[in-house]
Order: C-alpha cells, then sequence, then structure tokens
C-alpha cells in the first residue's frame, strides 16, 4: 500500500479518518504494541500503536502561495522558487505579510483578503501544508517557503481554534456515525427486534446440504446453482413464511462474487446465509411500513406523487430545453436582445516594482512589445519586479480596471499596495449580442421557464380547476 514506503507509518489520525475496525483497533491497543489481526472491508490488518496525543483541534492561516505543479515548465518552476523566496526576505524586512499576499499569491480566491483561509483540522489538507500549519507555535508567526505538490507556501498562524466541547460537536458527531460502519449497530439491534416480533426461527445446520453442491467455481463467481435451487428443506422461518435452502441456493447464486484465493468455501456460504437473513427480514418489514404506520403512508404517497411530478417535469422541461437544439436556437433568436455583453476592454493590468519600471512598461507596450519580451527583460534579477495580468474584462472584474477611463492605451500610473500600476487598454469592445454558447446554461433556464408556462397552460385547459373561495378564505384566515 501506499504506507508501505514508510514502513507502514500512517502518520496521526483521528476518529472518522479511518475505517471502524481500524480506527478501533489503533484506539485500544497500547502504545507500542501490535494489535490481534483486524478484519476491514479492505482487507486484515496488523495495527501497531507508535504513539497517542491529544486532538489537536483546527487552526486557521494565512497563505502565500506560487503556483509551481507537475504541469509548469522547469524554467517556470524555478522562477516560483526564486519569486517565492523574493517574497520571503521581503517578509523578513519587515513587510506587511497582508499586503505581500495582495501582490503576489496566485491563490485567487484568498489573495484579496491577505490570504486568510476557512479553518481546518487533520487531514484535511495537504500533508505539507498540515504539518507546517500546525507547528506554528504563536499567533502572527509564519512559516519559512516549504513545497507542496501544488507549489510553493508561506503560512501565517491566524487562531488555534481547541477541540470543541460535546455540546458543540454533538450535531456533527451523529452525522459522522450515522456515514460510518458503527451505523451497522443500529440495523443489527433493530434485527434481533424484528426476530423476537415475527418469531424468526431458523435451521443453519441444514446449510450442509447447500454447501455440498457448492464446489469451487464460487470463488471466481461461476457457480450454477441449478441443483443447489431444487432442494426443498425449510432454513428459515418468520411471520409464516418459509424460506427453503433453494430460496438461499438462489440468492447465492444471484449474489456470489469472486474472492480471495484460499478462502473457506463453507466459510463463505455461510457469511451469504446471514447476510441472506438479515435482508429478507429488513425487506419483509420494508414491504409493512406503510400498513404499520399511517402517517408514514401518507408520505410514501406524497412522495411517489412528487415523483411522479419530478418525471413530467424533467421530460415536457428540463430534457427537452437542453436537448432540444432547434428548438433552443429559435429562442435564442427570438430574444437575442436578452443577451446581452456589456462594454468590455481587452486589457493587461500592469503592476511594478516602482513608477521609474512602470514607466519603461509603458513604454514597452507603447511599441507593441510582447508581454513575455516585457517579463523577460524586467525580471531578470527579481520576479517580483513586474506583474501582467492580461485578458477580456468586463466591469466589476478589476477593480483597477474599473477605476480607469476606458479608452485606447495606457491610464494614468497610480500607487497602490506598495506598486506602481497602470492599467494598458488594448481595444475597447461595444456592447454586443451574445452567440449561443455564450449564454448557453442561462439560455436554457429562459426556454425551461418559456416551456413549463406552456405546459401549465395546456394543462389548466385540459383539467379546469376550481377554487372553493368561501373555504380556501376560511382556511387562510386561521394561519397567522
Amino acid at each position: 500500500t501506499y504506507s508501505a514506503v514508510n514502513g507502514g507509518d500512517l502518520g496521526y489520525f483521528t476518529v472518522f479518518n479511518m475505517v471502524y475496525p481500524f480506527e478501533s483497533a489503533a484506539y485500544n491497543t497500547p502504545q507500542g504494541e501490535i494489535s490481534m489481526p483486524v478484519r476491514s472491508p479492505y482487507g486484515y490488518h496488523l495495527v501497531k500503536t507508535v504513539d497517542k496525543r491529544p486532538n489537536r483541534g483546527k487552526v486557521k492561516v494565512a497563505q502565500i502561495f506560487v503556483i509551481s505543479d507537475n504541469k509548469t515548465s522547469k524554467e517556470k518552476q524555478a522562477e516560483a522558487e526564486r519569486k517565492v523566496q523574493e517574497i520571503y526576505k521581503q517578509l523578513q524586512e519587515g513587510a506587511e505579510f497582508e499586503l505581500l499576499c495582495k501582490q503576489y499569491s496566485d491563490d485567487k480566491s484568498t489573495s484579496s483578503i491577505g490570504g486568510v483561509m476557512k479553518p481546518f483540522g487533520i487531514n484535511e489538507m495537504l500533508y505539507e501544508f498540515q504539518e507546517a500549519s500546525f507547528a506554528i507555535e504563536n499567533v502572527g508567526d509564519y512559516t519559512e517557503p516549504f513545497k507542496s505538490e501544488r507549489g510553493w507556501h508561506i503560512v501565517k498562524l491566524i487562531e488555534k481554534i481547541p477541540v470543541g466541547s460535546f455540546e458543540e460537536s454533538e450535531k456533527s458527531i451523529k452525522k459522522s456515525i450515522k456515514n460510518d460502519a458503527r451505523s451497522s449497530k443500529g440495523r443489527n439491534s433493530l434485527i434481533v427486534t424484528l426476530k423476537k416480533e415475527y418469531n424468526f426461527k431458523d435451521y443453519p445446520k441444514r446449510l450442509k446440504d447447500v454447501n455440498r453442491l457448492v464446489d469451487e467455481s464460487f470463488l471466481t463467481a461461476k457457480w450454477n446453482g441449478t441443483e443447489a435451487k431444487k432442494l426443498t428443506k425449510t432454513l428459515m422461518e418468520f411471520a409464516g413464511t418459509k424460506y427453503t435452502q433453494g430460496d438461499f441456493a438462489a440468492y447465492l447464486e444471484k449474489n456470489q462474487r469472486p474472492v480471495r484465493k484460499g478462502n473457506e468455501i463453507e466459510k463463505e456460504v455461510y457469511k451469504f446465509y446471514n447476510n441472506w437473513v438479515n435482508s429478507t427480514i429488513i425487506q419483509y418489514e420494508d414491504g409493512q411500513l406503510e400498513s404499520k404506520y399511517p402517517e408514514f403512508r401518507l408520505l410514501v404517497n406524497e412522495y411517489r406523487d412528487g415523483i411522479l411530478l419530478f418525471d413530467l417535469t424533467q421530460e415536457t422541461v428540463w430534457d427537452k430545453a437542453s436537448k432540444d437544439t432547434t428548438g433552443l436556437k429559435a429562442f435564442h433568436e427570438a430574444h437575442k436582445s436578452d443577451y446581452m455583453w456589456g462594454k468590455r476592454v481587452n486589457a493587461v493590468v500592469v503592476s511594478c516594482s516602482d513608477k521609474s519600471t512602470a514607466t519603461k512598461v509603458m513604454k514597452s507596450l507603447k511599441k507593441n512589445s510582447s508581454l513575455q519580451s516585457i517579463l523577460d527583460k524586467y525580471n531578470k534579477d527579481s520576479e517580483l519586479t513586474v506583474k501582467l495580468d492580461s485578458n477580456l474584462y468586463s466591469e466589476g472584474q478589476n477593480a483597477l480596471i474599473d477605476k480607469v477611463e476606458w479608452v485606447k492605451g495606457a491610464s494614468a500610473i497610480v500607487e497602490e499596495d506598495k506598486r506602481a500600476k497602470f492599467v494598458y487598454i488594448y481595444e475597447v469592445l461595444e456592447p454586443m449580442e451574445k452567440e449561443l454558447m455564450e449564454a448557453r446554461g442561462l439560455i436554457i433556464s429562459d426556454y425551461q421557464k418559456e416551456l413549463e408556462t406552456a405546459w401549465i397552460a395546456e394543462l389548466r385547459a385540459k383539467y379546469p380547476v376550481t377554487v372553493n373561495k368561501d373555504l380556501f378564505k376560511k382556511v387562510t384566515s386561521s394561519v397567522d
């Protein structure tokens, strides 16, 4: 497995991080000792508990991130490393973490807010990021640059959040238990109750007749149960119904699956027998719910009606809107003026270390120099000297773009976040109609509304609705 290269070391984990049998073995085995063999859905485990420590809770951090992953060229990877080291040097010289994050971080989701991230606990982040974050001792301290598979990080500690009280954690614990193997304990308890309620009896010794007819082909899921399905002795009975060896053989044949070589056939058959017993009695109980619980019957009827309405709406409206290409094109043609691009600019946002450099970059842009040639020229000594963001911008996409006048050419140079910035606009695009593919999602949504309106009108014409206004007033008057 992936842990084998580390001598089996899985690092630290807490509840719900591992499958329940493995977790139980780890928690119940004294430190330094090895557990008895433990079986989980993944196989057998021997667990050595190396160390135990209190849950560290969660941390809230901010990060400066410079992308450098396996898709990045070697040249860009080297640039990224130089860039993050320069950022770190500025931090050590007293620069503000939040300001450097806004200037240089490649994490667009957090750079505008100083790199602050949501609190997280163990095993919720990349291992390197998690360990570095939890290792910071004091709020306000930050790490040296470190590398993960995604790029370079500098992490600052904002807050340490201790483990919550039981009252604070109860809801999330219940949710985790519901989605965990622990929930099977509740199912097992229900089965015990149902067996008593329905006077369950079984005769497992009669499995021998089935076992005699199960050969090695069962281990490869190729067993033919024709002969076994002819057996007629009762294996179990409850609620006045008897289930025979043949019934079980049919279940066995239908649900067989390949198992590990060396497994004993008889033991595998017995596992299937237990599953058959439990699933059969649960299935029977499911069929009795509506008669045993009237409120449940009403709920099921309501749910069934809802599904029918959903299926009809999907067929008549939702699927038709997305699959009816001819109708969608016709709808777009008839409503083109409803889907417009606002005024846009094809521009580059320039951020420089000082005004002198910004002036030089502006001259290069006016001479139609390529963006890459500008970066190559001015970032020889530092990756932080010039930053260029080129895009097709609409109003609201970039704060600096919104501030300048939208005319071709360069804007005035402004000082912002201790950087010299300006915008160079290549082209101003006037409002224009969007092509179908440029607004497909919104057009489909509007087409769905039109189809739904037409469908409802058709239904109203076919099935007239009469409202008892007096009764309606009486009911609504009693509602606060």
